[in-house]
């Protein structure tokens, strides 16, 4: 069967989304490779390596929008805090 890296990506996303729910503990590392364990599992994929190779392109993927969810709120802030004082 070929392998439809959007659909992977998705499910892969899915995948962390949900562990991170029900498992808030855990650190990073160990969500890594739980997700990977259950795309090895779930996933048809030919290999471990194209397995990794996608939890990693998600894992990124996950972590720039997280800086940039940061970014996004502290502009926010500022913005909220400028119109504070240009009101007065």
């Amino acid at each position: 069967m070929a392998v439809d890296r959007e659909l992977l990506k998705e499910v892969t996303q899915e995948l962390w989304n949900t562990v991170k729910k029900l498992r808030p503990e855990i650190d990073r590392q160990t969500r890594l490779q739980l997700v990977l364990k259950a795309l090895l599992t779930i996933g048809d994929l030919p290999d471990q390596m194209q397995a990794a190779m996608v939890v990693g392109v998600c894992a990124e993927w996950i972590k720039v929008m997280l800086i940039m969810l940061k970014l996004i709120h502290k502009l926010k802030i500022q913005a909220e805090l400028i119109l504070l004082q240009a009101e007065k």
